[in-house]
């Protein structure tokens, strides 16, 4: 009886070792064929692979918790993770993990404080957290730029630097970097932040789509070009990257090439202005009058306050010399504003073209002394 008794304790404790991890804080190998899945941006298979192997006893609940977290964290479920941080931090008040997730259910823009909040306890806990010091940083980087006062700058600097001592393998951390490199002008630099999240992670449009901004600013547009190649490849239905690489061959003087991917972007951006906005801006600048018109025409009936619209419309009317349809959008565009000085401008040439001196002479004075009140 005795031995049957320890063996069945020794069968217990066999099976508790089996599931316990080898070392305190060491994860179980379920725990990181999870986080592989995660970092391969498989959300679906990383929460299938919790789910089950919680249930089969391979990860603990702790393990389970945090998986579960990542992946609502991934899909930007707010409402579940939130659910679950509530959850955890009710059994483990003292995992700096579930803060961090909490901080990340908060719009930065609209509850700085909150997330801040979360964040500091997230670092006090784990001070080796790279991706908290990451999401802090960005916080801090919000508020420079919303709010005056506050050592709020130097602080993200530093935790982005933290962040990237920490961890060299996030591409979103060199990619944050190069971002705050543009605003300040450090062009070149944001550049080499760019390539470090590229060469980390070559299959996020983003960062190509913002080392491409970078080098269109410093006239390096070849490299620009064969960015934005690469970002219609990963995103080809998102007609954001064919405006973009429009611009860029239009910057390049590639005028037909550029024409065809506004084409691309208008088709995939059927419902709004911004695509057939700049390429009736190109056509405008090519002499392709007819083009012009057709663009803005549709962007008249989506957007009929939009003064824009008529002068450029206006423009056009008269490059094919119809100067009553050009002196019609001309006075539209500004009564709706009233108070430009190229509308009266170009009011004024149109009028010496129709041979109204006085009304010319009107409008150049006009445009004068707008220009003038703004000095």
């Amino acid at each position: 009886m005795k031995y049957r008794s320890f063996k069945r304790i020794f069968a217990c404790l066999c099976l508790l070792f089996s599931i316990w991890p080898a070392q305190a804080g060491e994860p179980s190998p379920a725990f990181l064929k999870g986080e592989s899945f995660l970092k391969q941006g498989d959300f679906q298979r990383a929460l299938t692979k919790a789910e089950t192997a919680y249930r089969n006893a391979k990860i603990t609940r702790l393990e389970y918790f945090k998986l579960k977290g990542a992946v609502y964290n991934g899909l930007q479920n707010n409402t579940a993770l939130a659910e679950l941080c509530r959850d955890a931090l009710t059994l483990y008040p003292k995992e700096g993990e579930f803060y961090y997730l909490r901080a990340c259910t908060y719009k930065d823009t609209q509850n700085p404080k909150e997330a801040l909040a979360d964040l500091n306890k997230a670092i006090a806990l784990s001070p080796n957290s790279a991706k908290a010091y990451l999401k802090r940083a960005r916080i801090l980087f919000v508020l420079t730029e919303n709010l005056s006062g506050g050592d709020y700058l130097k602080q993200a600097r530093a935790d982005l630097k933290r962040s990237i001592e920490l961890d060299g393998t996030q591409a979103e951390a060199f990619d944050y970097q190069g971002i705050w490199l543009s605003t300040e002008g450090k062009y070149q630099e944001a550049i080499s932040s760019f390539s470090k999240a590229i060469a980390l992670n070559n299959n996020d449009y983003r960062y190509f789509s913002h080392r491409a901004s970078a080098y269109r600013t410093v006239n390096e547009l070849e490299k620009a070009l064969s960015d934005m190649d690469r970002l219609v490849v990963l995103r080809p239905n998102v007609s954001q990257g064919w405006l973009t690489r429009a611009e860029t061959l239009e910057q390049m003087k590639r005028y037909d090439d550029a024409l065809a991917s506004y084409e691309r972007a208008v088709k995939l951006d059927q419902n709004k202005g911004d695509s057939r906005k700049a390429r009736a801006r190109l056509n405008l600048r090519i002499g392709k009058y007819k083009e012009a018109i057709v663009d803005l025409d549709f962007l008249v009936k989506l957007s009929p306050a939009d003064d824009e619209h008529y002068w450029n419309r206006g423009l056009a009317w008269q490059g094919l010399k119809q100067y009553d349809r050009a002196l019609k959008d001309f006075n539209i565009a500004i009564d709706l504003n009233p108070q430009l000085p190229s509308y009266y401008e170009s009011r004024a040439k149109l009028n010496n073209l129709r041979g109204e001196k006085n009304q010319a002479a009107r409008d150049k004075r006009r445009a004068d002394k707008l220009r003038q009140e703004r000095i």
